[in-house]
């Protein structure tokens, strides 16, 4: 029973020293953290989708300069 107590308390332990870690480490408070990480997903998916819109243009120009050479 000394165990079992032991370990519950030991986990409330690490729980409250994990919280007061995250307040006292976090450089914004939770709303802005939030925007700030929409933010950069936001830009990394337009960023994302311009490189393979890039991508796809310069795979079919290729396609389209294959199709018109003559084969061997």
């Amino acid at each position: 029973m000394k165990k079992i107590l032991g370990y519950f308390v030991g986990i409330g332990l690490s729980m409250a020293t994990g919280y007061v870690t995250g307040l006292l480490l976090t450089p914004a408070s939770g709303d802005d953290l939030q925007t700030q990480v929409r933010n950069r997903v936001t830009q990394a998916l337009a960023e994302g989708k311009q490189a393979a819109s890039a991508r796809e243009q310069e795979l079919l120009a290729q396609f389209n300069a294959a199709k018109h050479t003559p084969l061997a």
